[in-house]
């Protein structure tokens, strides 16, 4: 395929990148039921962590904005549908597009406060919170436990975010439309909306009617639903095959930091890891509830036993 001119593309951490240009002519689905014409996608670098899934790219809402998407995890179903005819679901469940373009971005109700907030099927968590958002929540009281951290904690299309201050504190009352939430733990990311990421979609239905910018969310139960969450007062993350300390919680910077290299679990040298396989299946050491004693390396070669859990 030809490559043309190149276009900036901002990611889900705020960061931006150039990516070259090409065309297709046409891609159908495996149904053969619905058919694109004369796209114009970005080529990502072989570097791109979409390795790591086995796919071959990433499809975004410009592409699908003419048609209804509907993710059903209890069917394990990814529906795309023509718009002819309006999706037949209560409007309690509907939530109009808050933003000019075909991104499904919808008011989300935390703590007495709406805040715009994007349908982000690239995050795997439940929230995450825009920076402003989280001050803004401050300001009105609406949040009162909190904690400081340093270190990143996501990778958008461009990468790893850049290390920053974080700040996670829990969310008492959230609601999407009638569905309602309880006890959130929430963290702080450098990013354009605040994130609503694919945990939601253990709890409900998602409908997108692109088209007429609705979004639909059908919850499983009509009672509140508390979101289990650990937090941890150290993350740990894979680069360049060695495990490291990602992210540092509270009085626990006075200990380690990120960047920091773990040399052994429960006693046994670690291996080295591959990226990919860290973060789609998980470093099978690091499972299950037991506490795990960990062995840490500083940047100054001072070694840390610590518990990890």
């Amino acid at each position: 395929m030809p490559l043309s001119d190149s276009v900036k593309v901002v990611d889900s951490n705020n960061q931006s990148h150039y990516y070259r240009k090409t065309q297709i002519e046409s891609l159908i689905t495996p149904d053969q039921k619905i058919k694109f014409k004369n796209l114009i996608p970005i080529v990502m670098e072989e570097t791109s962590m979409i390795k790591c899934f086995d796919v071959c790219g990433i499809i975004g809402s410009d592409l699908i904005s003419g048609l209804i998407c509907i993710i059903d995890s209890q069917t394990k179903t990814i529906t795309l549908a023509t718009s002819e005819t309006q999706y037949q679901e209560s409007y309690r469940f509907s939530h109009q597009f808050q933003e000019k373009s075909y991104m499904p971005v919808f008011e989300l109700y935390v703590n007495n406060n709406y805040i715009k907030t994007l349908f982000d099927t690239g995050s795997d968590g439940f929230v995450a919170l825009k920076n402003e958002d989280y001050r803004m929540l401050d300001q009105n009281s609406a949040i009162d436990n909190k904690e400081i951290g340093y270190g990143f904690s996501s990778i958008g299309l461009s990468g790893v975010a850049l290390q920053s201050n974080i700040l996670r504190t829990k969310i008492k009352d959230l609601r999407i439309g009638v569905a309602k939430f309880r006890d959130i733990t929430v963290e702080t990311e450098n990013l354009p909306y605040t994130l609503m990421g694919t945990k939601v979609l253990e709890y409900g239905k998602v409908v997108i009617d692109y088209p007429r910018r609705i979004f639909y969310f059908i919850p499983y139960t009509n009672e509140a639903v508390v979101i289990p969450s650990k937090s941890r007062e150290f993350y740990l993350t894979v680069s360049e095959g060695v495990l490291k300390v990602s992210t540092v919680w509270g009085d626990m910077s006075n200990v380690i930091s990120p960047g920091d290299r773990v040399t052994h679990i429960n006693g046994e040298p670690v291996k080295d890891y591959d990226f990919c396989e860290s973060i789609t299946i998980g470093i099978a050491e690091l499972k299950g509830d037991d506490i795990k004693k960990l062995l840490i390396e500083t940047k100054s070669g001072k070694i840390i036993e610590l518990d990890y859990k």
